[in-house]
């Protein structure tokens, strides 16, 4: 594994599919990579765009906060996730 982006998101519906789709494009033939998403307590559909993605791509890992706790935490968060499998 050459790197690992780490996206924190909050209410992103809309937006974190393209998101995703734009960093696999840029990275997968050129680096192995992972893409960590948190979602920070989304109250809308964020967390069923990303499982549904999830499906499709094997670099793609999504953790859930149950509330929101803030930007600094959720970054925190999915540099934690670097080292554990899965």
């Amino acid at each position: 594994m050459d790197f690992s982006v780490v996206i924190p998101v909050h209410n992103e519906e809309e937006n974190i599919g393209d998101l995703i789709n734009e960093i696999t494009f840029s990275l997968s033939e050129k680096y192995q990579h992972e893409i960590i998403v948190v979602d920070d307590g989304s109250t809308d559909n964020t967390l069923d765009v990303l499982l549904k993605i999830k499906k499709n791509l094997s670099t793609l890992r999504v953790v859930k906060h149950l509330q929101n706790s803030g930007q600094s935490t959720a970054v925190r968060t999915g540099f934690n996730m670097q080292n554990q499998p899965g």
